[in-house]
């Protein structure tokens, strides 16, 4: 089976968090659902290094 990947900006209200997966020096990875969609979706919250932690949410729409 063939594992598409498209990584697109949506609204961080339009996600429900579920667990975190995994992590690292520059982010964190979770299980979440995209509430529109109803899809079972990873989602990477990037930290940015500055005076105040901001955060980006990036999609990685493979199953999991």
């Amino acid at each position: 089976m063939a594992v598409a990947t498209q990584f697109c900006e949506v609204e961080f209200e339009e996600l429900l968090f579920l667990e975190k997966c995994g992590g690292g020096t520059f982010g964190s990875v979770y299980r979440a659902i995209w509430k529109p969609y109803e899809m079972e979706v990873a989602v990477k919250k990037l930290l940015v290094l500055d005076k105040e932690v901001c955060f980006s949410v990036m999609l990685d729409l493979r199953s999991f």
